[in-house]
């Protein structure tokens, strides 16, 4: 029923494509977006730490981690890598990477390939979990994948102006989502910024935002879990 009244609205008024200029320009406009410095597309690596038993995600979390494989050949785009757990280390490693490297990058996985591998362990709540760290998309393919995404993206508007769209339009729109955050990760303090850019980008297109309950569970989160958040987030 729902889909059907969004079809009703979309009906209504055309959506209008966008291009990769607009995208670059509305970034540079954001102060942080796509990557931690004003204007500039990601060209450095990122990893996302969970490197204490506090941090450490569950086995969905990490499924939900590797879901993330958007492209043609369903190739992982981001992956989970075990390690075993540092307690309290966390900022002590951060910053001694800091000093040996003159960059706030946590560390080189490279450089890791010795340390030990945990396997899961059993919370104090009987829930099972894993320490590691998360590798994002190599940044030399930021500026072909955010291409990628934005012809996605006009498919799908011209398949809703046309009203040929083939998928669930709120999997279309959680991809579309997933696929942007893949691009250009949360992390390192950027989360508030790439929401909002991402969010600009939707309500300018006429689509809902996203809905989820946490920004920082983003990447824990399946298509379909993410797409049924979407969906509860609507009011007609």
């Amino acid at each position: 029923m729902l889909w059907r009244v969004i079809t009703l609205i979309f009906n209504q008024q055309k959506i209008k494509l966008i291009s990769f200029d607009w995208l670059l320009k509305l970034h540079q406009l954001s102060l942080q977006g796509l990557t931690q410095f004003p204007g500039k597309v990601r060209a450095l690596p990122e990893f996302g730490l969970v490197l204490n038993s506090k941090e450490a995600l569950t086995k969905k979390q990490i499924q939900g981690v590797n879901s993330f494989s958007l492209d043609s050949k369903s190739k992982s785009m981001i992956s989970f890598h075990p390690l075993k757990c540092f307690e309290n280390q966390k900022e002590s490693i951060t910053s001694k990477y800091a000093e040996v490297n003159g960059a706030s990058l946590p560390f080189d996985p490279n450089d890791w390939e010795s340390v030990e591998k945990n396997n899961f362990f059993t919370d104090s709540e009987g829930i099972e979990k894993q320490c590691g760290y998360i590798t994002y998309l190599d940044p030399k393919l930021v500026n072909e994948e955010l291409e990628k995404w934005i012809n996605y993206v006009n498919e799908t508007i011209s398949a809703i102006n046309e009203h040929r769209l083939n998928e669930d339009f709120f999997l279309a729109v959680s991809k579309i989502q997933r696929w942007f955050i893949v691009i250009h990760p949360f992390e390192r303090g950027n989360g508030r910024a790439s929401r909002f850019v991402l969010d600009y980008i939707f309500k300018s297109l006429g689509f809902p935002t996203s809905t989820l309950r946490d920004m920082n569970f983003d990447l824990y989160t399946n298509e379909s879990e993410w797409a049924n958040e979407i969906m509860e987030g609507q009011v007609i």
